[in-house]
């Protein structure tokens, strides 16, 4: 996936189209059961493909891009970025338009990139609001591991 942080300047476009399109489709059950599923994993449950079904967002400032030295000039910030998982499968984020897929395996979670056709593995955990905080698990290109996971996913849905 060398090179995804130069995709996802295309991001918010395929977002904006995704979020026309599944406005009204997530019920509140599901987010509450969804909720309640990363509430237990916060405080001790099991991490499963189902307990992080959720719409994630996260901010890239050029400050903190300055900072990391990963400034793309090509790139607008804020750069903010929407991740979607469900039961295993992903769309948005820095893996690219086809989307991809996800396994869990205890605390790491393996993202596979149809796209690129490559994996990062991460850790994880989930805070009471559902949150993901994910730490590369090496090896990681560098690019990929400040753009995809730098940033803590925050549960917007």
């Amino acid at each position: 996936m060398a090179g995804m942080k130069h995709q996802v300047r295309l991001i918010p476009v395929a977002l904006a189209v995704t979020a026309i399109l599944g406005a009204g489709c997530t019920s509140g059950a599901a987010v509450g059961t969804d909720a309640a599923n990363a509430s237990e994993q916060a405080a001790g449950g099991e991490v499963t493909a189902a307990s992080l079904n959720g719409t994630y967002r996260y901010e890239i400032t050029l400050d903190e891009a300055t900072e990391a030295n990963m400034v793309d000039p090509e790139d607008t910030y804020p750069n903010v970025v929407t991740v979607t998982l469900s039961d295993g499968d992903l769309e948005g984020g820095c893996f690219g338009a086809a989307g991809g897929t996800y396994e869990v395996e205890g605390d790491r979670v393996t993202f596979h990139s149809t796209e690129y056709d490559a994996d990062s593995t991460v850790t994880v955990s989930v805070d009471e609001e559902g949150n993901l905080r994910l730490t590369p698990v090496p090896p990681m290109d560098p690019g990929d591991a400040f753009v995809c996971f730098s940033q803590v996913w925050t549960k917007i849905a």
